[in-house]
């Protein structure tokens, strides 16, 4: 199981992401008469071996560089690094602690340009996985490797890197209760030892109470937020949980988000740093069945500010990746059936800091009557809005695109 966010093929997923860095560092100021959420541009790459790229995730290191890390045929992983114009400097790869297969689910580059990537590695014991952590020297050496060891079922779906070195790992983990359990565990950077590992199982009955956080962030003073599905009281129902773990390992609060027809769940979340407000989207289920987009506003005590359940054409949508701009404007991507009822289309909405909505638009021009979905957004300095996803051509057939809008 990986995070949902950023599955690109290997090379098309270097070009698009450095593609919107050097764009991001030369963007201009739009014309004053160009309407806020306008789409300024969009690029599209496609793959030269359509279907055969294995999933990746990417990060962008100091310099410009890239690190990219993915699976590879035979259960290994690869983490690999490319200048600037996109030539590969270096690619390492791994099976895990027992030589037996791996796979990876995250990539981080800390300011010295050295490379962390977490994820599962088979072991031994037949069915389980263990969560590792390994770091990467600038020119490829190993530095250490984190294996929890544990005998039992568990793996690491997202990844943060805080101040003063630490290496925060965050993940499934089973046997504290009957089913998964979110966790995180903070690791020493220069030695990648543990320092604590805090964990959070939801209320559902023994049986159908997994929990497994999709997303992970941190505020200025170290603090971990998760968000991701748990299992409700509820057999058969899920709620979207979101746990806050302060920078000495104990859990400060849970908040959950549940729907009439019992389906929610997070799926990304942004963090304000300096006030700790959280913001996260993700899917959560009307009455009617209909999933809709979650975006749900918490304070750093916890308390809900603001929440919206938007679907502007009421026929499906879900939320899948967030982000803060300068101002603190809050920009989610989503996904919805739009204007046709046969295809999928991303959209982009924009919010002000309170939670009052600014504009909405439907990514469909070209691709309208083919699956067009985003997959993640970012902003840079002007406040211009980025996402990449993939768009459908022909059935059975994709690309993959970035576009820009206007702030």
């Amino acid at each position: 199981m990986r995070s949902p966010r950023l599955t690109f093929g290997a090379t098309v997923a270097v070009l698009l992401i450095g593609a919107l860095a050097a764009l991001s560092a030369t963007a201009g100021v739009a014309r004053a008469t160009t309407a806020p959420g306008t789409r300024l541009w969009q690029k599209y790459v496609t793959s030269p071996a359509a279907g055969n790229d294995a999933e990746t995730c990417i990060a962008k290191g100091p310099g410009g560089v890239i690190f990219e890390a993915g699976a590879l045929a035979g259960d290994a992983v690869f983490v690999a690094k490319y200048d600037r114009s996109g030539r590969r400097l270096w690619k390492r790869t791994w099976s895990g602690p027992d030589g037996i297969g791996a796979k990876v689910n995250a990539v981080k580059a800390d300011a010295a340009g050295n490379a962390i990537i977490a994820g599962g590695a088979d072991t031994l014991w037949v069915g389980q996985r263990d969560t590792y952590v390994r770091k990467y020297s600038p020119r490829g050496a190993v530095l250490w490797t984190y294996d929890s060891g544990l005998i039992r079922e568990d793996f690491a779906t997202c990844l943060e890197l805080g101040d003063a070195g630490f290496v925060y790992v965050g993940g499934v983990t089973t046997g504290f209760s009957s089913g998964a359990d979110y966790s995180v565990t903070r690791l020493y950077g220069d030695s990648g030892l543990s320092e604590w590992t805090a964990t959070y199982a939801g209320p559902g009955p023994l049986g159908d109470n997994d929990d497994v956080p999709w997303a992970m962030g941190l505020d200025a003073d170290g603090n971990a937020y998760l968000t991701g599905i748990s299992g409700a009281s509820v057999a058969g129902e899920d709620e979207a949980a979101t746990v806050k773990v302060l920078s000495t390992g104990a859990v400060d609060w849970f908040r959950r988000v549940s729907s009439p027809t019992g389906k929610a769940q997070g799926m990304d979340l942004a963090i304000h740093k300096a006030s700790g407000q959280t913001w996260v989207t993700g899917m959560w289920q009307d009455a009617g069945s209909k999933p809709e987009v979650l975006l749900v506003n918490y304070t750093s005590d916890g308390i809900p500010a603001a929440s919206a359940f938007t679907s502007v054409y009421g026929t499906g949508s879900y939320g899948v990746a967030v982000t803060l701009d300068a101002a603190a404007n809050v920009v989610v991507a989503w996904n919805s059936y739009g204007t046709t009822t046969a295809y999928m289309h991303g959209m982009v909405s924009k919010y002000d800091a309170l939670g009052s909505f600014l504009w909405s638009k439907e990514y469909a021009a070209g691709d309208a009557a083919h699956t067009s979905l985003f997959q993640d957004v970012t902003t840079d300095g002007l406040g211009n809005i980025y996402v990449c996803g993939t768009s459908g051509v022909a059935p059975g057939t994709s690309r993959f695109f970035a576009a820009k809008y206007k702030r």
